[in-house]
């Protein structure tokens, strides 16, 4: 995923120079939850986005906690059935 995506100009030509690149993070979950994980909530919730902020860390803790059971679980399978 390129977080750089090309800005044209309005000229109309298709020269590499009238390009410009500007850094843009994408509207997906993932990165809207990392944004009101960095976010103080306080912050979010003068700003009337508090109950956005506290499901999107929601989400992102049972993300964590989703690949955190998975490779404790692939680690102690293998344990017992392999080694």
């Amino acid at each position: 995923m390129c977080l750089l995506r090309p800005t044209p100009s309005y000229s109309g030509t298709a020269c590499p120079s009238s390009i410009s690149l500007t850094p843009q993070i994408p509207d997906e979950p993932f990165f809207e939850a990392l944004r009101y994980w960095i976010t103080p909530d306080a912050w979010s919730w003068l700003k009337g986005e508090g109950v956005d902020d506290l499901w999107a860390e929601m989400k992102l803790l049972v993300f964590l906690i989703a690949c955190i059971a998975i490779v404790a679980g692939e680690h102690f399978a293998l344990k017992a059935w392999v080694l």
